[in-house]
């Protein structure tokens, strides 16, 4: 499905600060559209996910966004996601799976995780939907304890995704 992980490319690296305008709206895969949050940019020169995906950066934050044909449910996708995820981290915790809405009002399931990478401590937020034949995930990551902070442009752009019916 989604194959993107080369994720922590090494935050510790990088420091970028996410300046000047936000992205224009950007239609990823299955025409699924994510329009960034004010202040996030392109991230292509420090993460690049590939085909069908977009990532974003801002500050110290990385976001990634991806859609692909995907027949599986919700849980499925978030589950398939979260193993590939925690293989990339060292001391990899979550927090319970909670219940949320993306898209305009479509059910999705996300988790709020922690953990080290090249001797940095990051924490995230992968957020899953599978919705008719599509799959669509958000992967956040950040140094510890900026996503608290981050949440409201993570919010607004997943609620702001458009996904094709």
């Amino acid at each position: 499905m989604i194959v993107w992980l080369v994720v922590v490319l090494s935050l510790s690296g990088f420091s970028g600060v996410g300046g000047g305008s936000a992205s224009p709206a950007q239609t990823i895969g299955q025409g699924v559209t994510v329009t960034p949050a004010s202040g996030w940019v392109s991230a292509q020169d420090v993460w690049n996910v590939g085909p069908n995906a977009v990532s974003l950066k801002h500050g110290g934050a990385l976001v990634a966004f991806a859609a692909d044909a995907f027949s599986g449910t919700t849980q499925q996708l978030l589950d398939d996601q979260l193993s590939s995820t925690q293989q990339q981290f060292g001391s990899f915790r979550t927090l319970p799976v909670g219940s949320t809405t993306v898209a305009g009002g479509r059910s999705a399931l996300k988790v709020l995780f922690s953990g080290t990478s090249n001797s940095s401590d990051l924490e995230g937020e992968l957020v899953a939907v599978a919705t008719g034949q599509t799959g669509v995930v958000m992967l956040a990551i950040a140094p510890a304890g900026q996503i608290a902070q981050l949440q409201g442009d993570l919010d607004s752009m997943l609620n702001g995704l458009v996904i094709p019916r």
